[in-house]
C-alpha cells in the first residue's frame, strides 16, 4: 500500500490497515507524542538517506549555493543546525528516542 502523505500512512496504522510505516525520526516521533499508547518508533533507523538541491541545468546558482555549503560546513555552522534539528529536537508533545544514530550530513551540489 502506498501513501503520499505521513498522516493517512500513520492513520492506516492506527486502523490496523497496514502492520508497519516507514517515516522519518522527527515526524514519526510528532505521531508517537499525540498516539503514544497506539505508536512505537524503532529504536535505529533501517534506512538513511542523502537529499539534495536541484536546479536547472546550467543554472548560475550552484557555484554560490556550493561555496555557501563549503563555508558553512568549515565554520561548524552545519553541525550546530545538524544537532540542533535532527539530534536534540522533540516536537512539542513528542516520544524521544532513548537510542540514536549519528548521521554525517554531506552536500554538494552538481549539475
Amino acid at each position: 500500500m502506498a501513501f503520499d502523505q505521513f498522516g493517512p500512512a500513520v492513520q492506516a496504522l492506527i486502523n490496523g490497515d497496514v502492520d508497519a510505516v516507514i517515516i522519518d525520526n522527527v515526524a514519526g516521533m510528532g505521531y508517537v507524542g499525540v498516539s503514544a499508547e497506539k505508536l512505537k518508533l524503532l529504536k535505529l533507523p533501517i534506512h538513511t538517506e542523502e537529499l539534495g538541491f536541484m536546479f536547472n541545468k546550467g543554472s548560475s546558482l550552484v557555484a554560490p549555493v556550493n561555496a555557501a555549503l563549503d563555508a558553512i560546513k568549515a565554520d561548524g555552522t552545519i553541525d550546530t543546525i545538524y544537532k540542533k534539528w535532527f539530534v536534540d529536537y522533540v516536537p512539542a508533545g513528542s516520544a524521544t528516542l532513548t537510542d540514536t544514530t549519528t548521521v554525517t550530513a554531506t552536500s554538494t551540489v552538481t549539475q
